[in-house]
């Protein structure tokens, strides 16, 4: 919406503060709201203006996030060469996990990435935070033949326990076509098999030496959650399964 007065133009790009009904409302509803996997929207708008204009002032730039990362919204105005830009970045970050808790367990799954995919298996996930640290680790699900992910660190691989224990790279399958991986936790050990052969196997009481210094508090967790950390990526599972062990 633009509104001229005098020397002036008024532009309003968000015309949702015209509504005066809040769309969300409704009479019934049969189910709670819940953002149940990650996403991510964008949405860039350039607006030209006359080269007789100046731009007086802008509106603030606005950035509102969760404590715990998993939603995060900005929206940002700039102007170059008789043009307004506007960008807006909604993205929801967030770990499915399972309903259960577990303790012992082995899971079992397959996995299809697309180029330069990228997501992770949450293991003994609390239920919040960032699944790479809050919980016992998040095993990388990973593209290692990307290009954009040549000088990762060891740890930061398809398979390794990230920031902590490296696993072989040399098991994944062409991008697009299914892997099988199966996942063994035992106390403070994981063993990790890709396509029939052991990638990782490790025993996280015993690791000292962390990526970057930084430390992961939620490694000796005794139990929690299964899950997918995901990172906005098309990564596609099937055929999942988890067994308690005794």
């Amino acid at each position: 919406e633009t509104q001229k007065s005098d020397d002036f133009i008024f532009i309003n790009p968000l015309l949702l503060t015209e509504s005066k009904k809040n769309p969300f409302v409704k009479e019934k509803r049969n189910t709670d709201i819940d953002f149940g996997c990650n996403q991510s929207h964008v949405l860039s708008m350039q607006l030209r203006y006359p080269v007789s204009y100046t731009i007086e002032n802008l509106p603030k730039n606005i950035m509102v996030s969760a404590p715990d990362s998993s939603f995060f919204y900005k929206i940002t105005y700039s102007s170059n060469a008789q043009t307004i830009y506007i960008s807006q970045l909604f993205e929801i970050k967030r770990a499915i996990y399972t309903k259960d808790e577990y303790s012992d367990f082995v899971a079992r799954l397959e996995f299809k990435l697309p180029p330069g995919g990228n997501n992770g298996l949450a293991i003994r996930y609390p239920g919040s935070g960032d699944t790479a640290y809050v919980g016992m680790c998040e095993l990388q699900v990973l593209d290692n033949s990307a290009e954009q992910y040549k000088k990762l660190d060891p740890r930061q691989f398809h398979g390794s326990a990230y920031g902590m224990a490296a696993a072989r790279r040399e098991f994944l399958r062409q991008v697009g076509e299914w892997n099988f991986e199966e996942v063994t936790v035992k106390g403070s050990t994981i063993k990790v098999e890709l396509n029939g052969t052991t990638i990782l196997e490790t025993d996280l009481s015993k690791v000292t030496d962390f990526m970057d210094g930084k430390s992961h508090p939620g490694k000796d967790r005794k139990s929690g959650h299964f899950g997918f950390a995901g990172h906005n990526d098309p990564v596609q599972f099937r055929n999942i399964q988890v067994k308690p062990l005794q």
